[in-house]
């Protein structure tokens, strides 16, 4: 009776410890020792085991409910899992400020130097008074980090770009009729930087002298191209006639002069 005092009592327990699984697996084990205890002896009477053949079916009925027992432990693992994962957000929480405290340290002084520019350019320009000049020199004053370039527009439709090694043909221009021109000049420096610099020109073309009436032609024995003589005042048929004579250039009011000896309206005749 002791005996069996003590088996109920381990089954109990194994049932209170493990629950339904570590009970069931008890009470296997128990069955499955009695019906092989049984079977080395023959029978046990005892028990009302009377023969070998009853103690093996005990003994068989002990391995399963053995497995049975162990049949239902990962259900109770299972039951276990959601403790284990609500209880994860609170060990991984940590790692997240580590990871957003570094992330200033990678984007810190790279892309903060920038290559120093040089001094903003000046220039001025200024243009001739008004005039009869057809081919003006523009002045101009220029500080700026060499190399650069200008480009200027004339104002007549003809623009033009050379560097600061040929000033002279920048700042310098023909017109080819008369008029009132806006010259503008845009500097750029070896660093990209740009300066503007106008002013205006204004072209009058000289206006021509009446000639004098020519006088009458004196028949000679010359080409009949020369100067007239007895001291009237020369007539010059081309210009041909005038260099002939030693009189060119021609200037209005000159003795001979007539204004087709002047053919750029500069003012002067037979060049």
């Amino acid at each position: 009776m002791v005996l069996l005092g003590l088996v109920a009592l381990f089954v109990l327990s194994a049932f209170v410890a493990g629950g339904l699984s570590g009970g069931l697996s008890a009470l296997g084990l128990v069955v499955l020792a009695v019906g092989a205890w049984a079977l080395l002896r023959g029978k046990v009477a005892g028990l009302g085991i009377a023969s070998r053949r009853a103690a093996a079916g005990v003994a068989a009925a002990g391995f399963v409910v053995t497995g049975i027992g162990g049949s239902l432990a990962p259900a109770a693992d299972a039951e276990a899992a959601p403790e284990q994962v609500a209880a994860s957000p609170s060990t991984a929480a940590p790692t997240t400020p580590r990871a957003t405290t570094a992330a200033p340290t990678t984007t810190a002084a790279p892309t903060t130097t920038a290559p120093a520019l040089p001094p903003a350019p000046v220039m001025s320009m200024t243009c001739p008074g008004a005039g009869s000049g057809s081919t003006p020199v523009f002045g101009q004053q220029i500080v700026a980090t060499a190399p650069y370039q200008v480009t200027i527009d004339y104002g007549d439709g003809e623009v033009y770009t050379n560097d600061d090694q040929n000033l002279g043909a920048i700042f310098t221009h023909r017109y080819p009729s008369a008029g009132t021109f806006v010259v503008r000049a845009v500097l750029t420096d070896v660093a990209g930087q740009t300066v503007t610099a106008d002013c205006s020109y204004t072209w009058t073309a000289p206006v021509p002298v009446p000639a004098p009436a020519p006088a009458p032609a004196v028949p000679s024995s010359g080409s009949g191209s020369g100067a007239g003589g007895d001291g009237a005042a020369p007539y010059y048929k081309n210009c041909d006639a005038v260099r002939a004579a030693g009189a060119a250039p021609i200037y209005p009011g000159d003795p001979g002069w007539q204004s087709k000896f002047d053919r750029d309206n500069d003012g002067v005749g037979c060049e």
